[in-house]
């Protein structure tokens, strides 16, 4: 047939072209002999026929459903296909580096290819995965702190989005230029280097220093209510020394031509010089300042002599502090710093000093300097702590100075720095945003399940121990037992009353800045003098930012801490398969579990007091365990600056890691058992869940460093580097060798491993 078949009804019902003979087109008798046929068949055929067109329905539906549940909510064969899988399949897959062995080098197996993505920021010495994170979070809070004040915002709240606004107001900072900074100065007496009115015979240092103590600033030492480490349901005076200007003492100690010193100079001269010094004069006086503080360096305390806190408590009264330290007017400074909360202070006041032998030496160093060089350097410490709230031209010494010691070059974006400042003063209230945004109140009870899964791991550990006694196992024990877990946030930031109530005295002074700033560190140094009349609540959190990216322990309460800042990916999420959840936050739930029993906090009992409740054997043991995790970390060498680790300074924190990981492992591995069976695996991922768990506990390690930042974390931090913090846990546990078939003798299974807990 030629021609575009024609379909237009021809009038015997059927299109045209089609054979009526073919069986196709006969369509209309078909149905009629169909009809003829279902009437002849007996009533049990016609009930089969349904009953199997139900059954085939059916299960088409069930296979539906199947295919359906394995593909939105869990697992398809062994593969985990939920969001937080495959999102989690992602950063994993975008991190591992698969031209290392993960034998050899563990962090460059885990973090090489995230090192690559990675930049470090210009205004940053290092870029790390907590970083990442913290950014994460203060970008949702800023998001909201940008947002108008609404009616239903808590006066809270509303303070918090207005403090933030006054510090991004860069347009009325230009506008006041220093008026604000000389108002400050000239409440210390004025800077004497670019003070020509400026008088010996006026200086006053009791005096200076009582007004640095109530705008809650430390120079040469510092005084603070704490609790008493000896009676933690109370709280006492506590004095201690002071920091300098640059990071460590160790700044000052390379000999006086030390580049890092000489910016330090340079950009204290310059600065004295913007604020109108004559040049000349400023490199006479600034010189002077920084001969003093580098004898300060030398008889501050090193930070590994800080660890022996029965050294450290010092108890006696007002009266005693006096003859003790006749060279400064205590009896003067304690009566001026306690009326200014309205309290009176006497004699018979107790007070704790935590290093002797400064305070001896200090006061000595200063009655010989002269009275000038004392008021630079204390009303210069002034000067670099007020630099954020300065024009821009006056920041410019800063940049030079702040590449030679972090080697950044770049500039911090101003909402991040007023989220973060804002978030340091109205914590609770940045919380209450926070976690109205962002977090899902279901991973508060996952992640309490957690710590309590790692509890009984730790106690697992603490019968298996081959080298404590039974007097001090069954102390630890009831520690652990009480041990009180805070997680995501305090109750009352979700109460309008009780946070506005919280931040009562807060005052957000428009267009003042400067002023306003001032006026908040007043009020916090006013609330904490005021807790010496106080009883400590155990049952109030230590309060930290409910959006803090961290985890804490407190010994003098034996509490452990997890903001809601902390319960997001990588280190956790709702979905995601237990070996990423206890390799991540679980590593760090067991790490601040551990603190309580690690060199410190094996010397406070489970009521948070220094009292010695170990036996004598089981310290003289702890130690000599100790002693190997010091040598270990001792003997990693850091090749970008040619420097070892202070593995006696990081002692506790080495300490933490590696127990929290063990107790980690431990918990996961007991899940699985109860279980029944392994987890299903991430798509795309050829490891097993033991070898993910260590690839997450690595990943929420991974770090990118200058080695200006290697150089601070090795004289000034309690914490290893990143990369060692990974390595040095890894190559001490035996599960992660069999994890990943490591061989004996091999960088991550050396044959000798240390173990503390």
């Amino acid at each position: 047939m030629d021609g575009p078949v024609d379909y237009r009804d021809k009038g015997d019902g059927l299109p045209k072209g089609l054979d009526q003979d073919s069986g196709i087109g006969s369509g209309y008798d078909k149905v009629k002999n169909e009809k003829r046929c279902w009437k002849r068949r007996s009533s049990l055929e016609k009930k089969l026929i349904v009953f199997i067109t139900l059954a085939a329905f059916l299960i088409l539906v069930l296979i539906i459903a199947v295919i359906v549940i394995a593909s939105t909510t869990n697992r398809q064969g062994d593969i985990c296909y939920s969001e937080g899988c495959i999102n989690a399949a992602s950063r994993i897959i975008n991190g591992i580096d698969r031209d290392v062995s993960p034998c050899d080098n563990f962090f460059k197996f885990a973090c090489g290819q995230w090192n690559r993505n990675h930049r470090i920021p210009s205004e940053d010495s290092r870029t790390t995965s907590f970083g990442v994170l913290r950014k994460e979070v203060r970008a949702i809070v800023r998001a909201s702190l940008e947002e108008p004040v609404y009616a239903t915002d808590p006066l809270a709240v509303a303070k918090a989005k207005d403090l933030y606004k006054e510090c991004l107001n860069g347009t009325q900072t230009e506008a006041r230029g220093i008026a604000p900074l000389m108002d400050h100065l000239s409440y210390f007496g004025g800077w004497p280097v670019i003070n020509k009115t400026w008088r010996e015979e006026d200086f006053d240092l009791v005096d200076l220093m009582i007004k640095s103590r109530t705008q809650g600033v430390d120079t040469l030492f510092w005084t603070r209510v704490k609790l008493d480490e000896k009676q933690s349901d109370s709280h006492i005076n506590t004095i201690g020394e002071a920091g300098l200007g640059m990071p460590s003492r160790d700044y000052y100690l390379n000999g006086r031509d030390d580049a890092s010193l000489k910016s330090y100079e340079k950009y204290a001269t310059a600065m004295a010089i913007l604020l109108g010094a004559d040049p000349s004069q400023a490199n006479e006086e600034i010189e002077k300042m920084v001969d003093l503080e580098i004898e300060l360096a030398k008889i501050k305390t090193r930070q590994e002599d800080e660890r022996d806190l029965e050294k450290m408590y010092n108890k006696m009264t007002v009266k005693e502090l006096r003859e003790k330290y006749s060279e400064f007017d205590w009896g003067r400074y304690m009566t001026g710093v306690f009326a200014f909360a309205n309290i009176t202070s006497n004699d018979t006041d107790l007070v704790i000093v935590r290093k002797p032998a400064y305070l001896t030496a200090m006061f000595k160093l200063i009655n010989y300097t002269p009275k000038r060089t004392v008021a630079n350097y204390i009303v210069w410490r002034r000067v670099k702590g007020n630099m954020d709230r300065l024009p821009k031209e006056y920041k410019k010494p800063l940049s030079a100075y702040k590449k030679e010691i972090t080697g950044s070059s770049g500039e911090r974006a101003r909402w991040e720095v007023c989220a973060g400042y804002t978030e340091k003063y109205l914590g609770g209230a940045v919380g209450r945003i926070f976690v109205q945004k962002k977090f899902d109140e279901k991973a508060k009870g996952l992640a309490e399940e957690m710590i309590e899964n790692i509890r009984a791991a730790f106690n697992e550990f603490l019968d298996e121990n081959d080298w404590m006694d039974d007097v001090t196992k069954k102390a630890a024990k009831e520690k652990a037992a009480v041990l009180l877990p805070r997680v995501a946030y305090p109750d009352f930031i979700m109460n309008d009353t009780a946070l506005d109530e919280k931040y009562e005295d807060i005052v957000v002074i428009t267009n003042k800045y400067f002023e306003t700033n001032i006026a908040i560190k007043s009020v916090y140094a006013k609330n904490n003098i005021a807790e010496i009349q106080e009883k400590v609540d155990k049952s109030e959190w230590p309060f930290v930012h409910p959006s803090a990216v961290n985890a804490y322990y407190f010994p003098n309460s034996n509490q452990i801490m997890f903001p809601a800042g902390i319960l997001q990916p990588p280190y956790f999420h709702l979905e995601y398969p237990k070996y990423l959840n206890y390799g991540g936050v679980g590593l760090m739930m067991g790490h601040e579990i551990t603190h309580g029993f690690d060199d410190e906090g094996r010397q406070t009992d489970k009521d948070g007091n220094l009292v010695p409740w170990w036996t004598p054997s089981a310290v003289e043991n702890f130690k000599k365990k100790a002693q190997c995790i010091i040598d270990q970390y001792s003997s990693y060498k850091v090749e970008e600056v040619n420097m070892t680790l202070n593995g006696i300074n990081t002692q506790g924190e080495n300490i933490a890691d590696n127990g929290g990981l063990m107790e980690a492992f431990r918990a996961y591995r007991n899940y699985v058992s109860s279980r029944g069976s392994e987890e299903p695996r991430l798509p795309g991922v050829d490891l097993s869940g033991n070898q993910l768990f260590f690839v997450n506990f690595a990943q929420i390690r991974c770090s990118k460093e200058r080695p200006e930042s290697f150089l601070m974390a090795i004289t000034n931090w309690r914490h290893s580097p990143n990369r060692y913090r990974v390595i040095g846990t890894v190559s001490n546990m035996p599960e992660f060798a069999a994890a990943f078939n490591c061989p004996v003798g091999s960088p991550m299974n050396p044959e000798k491993k240390c173990r503390v807990w």
